[in-house]
């Protein structure tokens, strides 16, 4: 994984996910959770996350400190797909898509679950690419938006 993170061949995640029940735990274990995630990724990637995400967008402040003390810094998704569930119709994720401007972090998804529907996504995405050239909109790396950040 180090090699492939070093020769670029893999999309660099920057990003601490985290047990899902994070909202029910003691302050003390949501903070380890933050720290032990963070270990994981760097010793996987031999790269340090710089971004922090919460699963699920479950903002907590204990968990918003640690991982900025870490020197990670917090990114939420700005547009969500909703790839997922009874809202995962192609027609409705290209409306959502549509709303997509210059910056935006796009939360999809792609693999399939219980509930989520990829193949739905794809669909969508296929008239949405075509949309955002013509609007100028490139995808960007997480990396780079953690460079912007740190900038």
């Amino acid at each position: 994984m180090r090699e492939a993170v070093a020769r670029s061949e893999v999309c660099e995640k920057p990003i601490v996910a985290y047990d899902l029940e994070t909202t029910r735990m003691r302050e003390a274990v949501a903070r380890s959770e933050v720290c032990e995630g963070a270990a994981s990724i760097a010793d996987l990637t031999g790269v340090a996350p710089r971004l922090f995400r919460p699963s699920h967008g479950r903002l907590r402040r204990c968990m918003i400190e640690k991982a900025e003390g870490a020197g990670q810094s917090l990114r939420m998704w700005d547009v969500s797909a909703m790839d997922w569930g009874s809202l995962a119709m192609a027609a409705a994720i290209a409306r959502r898509l549509a709303a997509t401007q210059p910056g935006d972090i796009v939360l999809m998804h792609d693999r399939a679950s219980r509930i989520n529907r990829p193949g739905e996504l794809i669909v969508a995405l296929l008239g949405c690419l075509a949309d955002f050239g013509r609007r100028g909109l490139v995808p960007d790396l997480l990396s780079d938006v953690a460079r912007r950040c740190a900038g």
